[in-house]
């Protein structure tokens, strides 16, 4: 299977579409997930992560990012694996709802596999992003929900393995902006990250800036969710939840 699997692979840059087409039907179908060695698939996780970013959509007749998907759920060697999640985090830009969607479930899949401390470093900023940033409403489809709960779970799992300092001080600034959306599903995120994570940052003149909009959301939120996880956060990250009317300059 794997001199077809090259082949395929080849005719993945053909020109005619209907080639292309063929070529990422069939790996996706048929030939990636009969070959077993880890090797062979690593080799060609490069070819196959090239030819994902250049599909215009996950619809798209020639999109072979299946075939992508079940090479990776077969690799567990993090250098194989790096390569494809550093260009996972470029396919967050994509034009294409659905292949930002695609990338994002990527990182969130494979992310347990990652452990150098550079790599995760590197991913912080862009999945917190994607995961917590403001929410357009041209861009609130079913696709763009799905990339965005995925980046929130790989941004999970990245900000239990990262202790940068820096790293970790980045994300206050977007927490901060997040806790005081118009969109309850934003503040929900926020108020969960800083309550898992915002203890790690052991700079407390980086906190300040959640402080206030933690004890509003604590104490005024209209969502419940958002109000309980504030109120955790500030125990967690504080020690204590500091009194409402000295935050509150309304």
């Amino acid at each position: 299977m794997i001199p077809i699997a090259e082949s395929f692979l080849t005719g993945l840059k053909y020109k005619d579409a209907v080639v292309r087409a063929h070529c990422a039907h069939d790996l996706s179908n048929i030939v990636i997930g009969k070959i077993e060695d880890k090797r062979a698939l690593g080799r060609m996780l490069g070819r196959l992560t090239a030819a994902t970013l250049q599909a215009e959509s996950m619809e798209a007749p020639d999109f072979p990012g299946f075939a992508l998907r079940i090479a990776l759920r077969k690799i567990d060697d993090e250098a194989a694996i790096t390569p494809v999640m550093e260009s996972s985090l470029q396919g967050l830009k994509h034009k294409d709802s659905t292949m930002r969607a695609y990338f994002a479930h990527a990182l969130a899949e494979n992310m347990a596999k990652i452990d150098n401390s550079k790599t995760l470093v590197g991913m912080v900023r862009p999945l917190t992003t994607l995961a917590l940033g403001p929410v357009d409403p041209a861009d609130s489809g079913t696709s763009d929900l799905q990339a965005r709960d995925s980046a929130y779970f790989a941004l999970k799992q990245v900000l239990e393995k990262v202790d940068d300092q820096a790293a970790l001080r980045s994300i206050v600034e977007p927490m901060t902006a997040a806790l005081q959306a118009p969109q309850a599903d934003q503040r929900r995120r926020a108020a969960h990250v800083v309550m898992l994570f915002a203890y790690k940052i052991e700079n407390e003149a980086a906190l300040a800036p959640l402080v206030r909009p933690l004890v509003r959301a604590n104490f005024y939120d209209p969502d419940e969710d958002v109000r309980k996880q504030a109120g955790t956060a500030l125990k967690k990250t504080f020690g204590s939840a500091p009194a409402p009317a000295a935050h509150n300059d309304s």
